[in-house]
């Protein structure tokens, strides 16, 4: 049983380094919260929000107060949980986020003598962490730059994979038509590429793809938020991203977003002076078919202090 199960772990990690080029550490591909999820990730140019934090972390500069957010949501077998700190000081914003996901796939098992399920070694539980610390401050009177320090880890069968990169990002508000608010944004994800090698007997490695967006905000009314992005992911064409916001009330955004294979819905509540709720429901537009499953609710909390 155990000569199997390691030929069974082999071909897995193998299946792993083969998608080297896209899978790395994928779950820190979206990791942000609802309000972004709900814009389809066009938040590039956006600034003063904390769902910046893993899209464009020069974004950061701006917040009036701390912030404190807690998402959660589940994609199939993975569950994902996020948590994200930020803290302005004088004119520039720090930030922390710390991301997991945990997949519950199967334990090594054989029959026993009575017919049984017994568990006869480690499980293939998969569990991914990533940390990351981040600095965003102005630089010019239009001209805001940030960068992110990110610490990976996936684990599985008792074997570990560890990665560091660097996120950096620029957001350029235009002094033209500036009381629609216009900005331009640009941001490199993995512009220092995580690089992460397992520690099994094969040191099977695997490096995470650059992602460059370039983004672009406007505010037609003080109520209504118009974003666009670019997105190059390394290795893959370029797709452009769509979101709007539009307040109802003030304690009511509503959110939109598409992508090329997904439309993404949510809203937003004021529950007191200091604590806002954001849900987002984001539905594929292709090969779908009767599996609601696909579907991806997201829910965050956020408290302001």
């Amino acid at each position: 049983m155990r000569v199997i199960m390691t030929v069974v772990l082999s071909v897995m990690m193998v299946s792993l380094g083969g998608q080297a080029a896209s899978n790395a550490a994928a779950f820190m591909d979206n990791p942000w919260g609802a309000s972004a999820d709900a814009m389809g990730g066009a938040l590039t140019a956006d600034s003063g929000r904390i769902d910046a934090f893993f899209i464009n972390p020069a974004g950061l500069v701006g917040m009036p107060k701390s912030n404190l957010q807690f998402t959660s949501y589940r994609q199939l077998i993975t569950n994902y949980t996020t948590l994200v700190w930020a803290v302005p000081y004088k004119s520039g914003t720090v930030g922390l986020g710390y991301v997991s996901a945990v997949t519950d796939l199967s334990m090594e098992t054989t029959i026993g003598n009575g017919g049984d399920v017994v568990a006869t070694g480690g499980s293939f539980n998969y569990v991914g962490q990533g940390l990351v610390f981040s600095l965003a401050h102005p630089v010019a009177a239009r001209l805001d730059v940030g960068a992110s320090i990110t610490w990976i880890q996936e684990s599985m069968y008792g074997y570990q994979a560890n990665g560091r990169g660097v996120d950096v990002g620029a957001i350029w508000r235009s002094p033209w038509l500036a009381s629609k608010r216009l900005a331009w944004g640009v941001s490199v994800r993995h512009a220092v590429r995580p690089q992460l090698t397992w520690n099994t007997p094969s040191g099977a490695s695997a490096t995470m793809p650059q992602r460059v967006q370039l983004g672009m905000r406007v505010s037609p009314t003080p109520e209504w938020l118009l974003t666009t992005d670019i997105q190059q992911i390394e290795g893959y064409d370029s797709v452009i991203l769509v979101g709007s916001e539009y307040r109802v009330l003030p304690v009511l955004p509503l959110r939109i977003g598409w992508q090329p294979a997904q439309l993404s819905v949510g809203l937003g509540l004021w529950l007191n002076a200091s604590m806002q709720a954001n849900v987002s429901l984001a539905t594929p537009l292709k090969n779908k078919g009767k599996h609601a499953d696909l579907d991806v609710v997201r829910l965050s909390i956020a408290t302001v202090f």
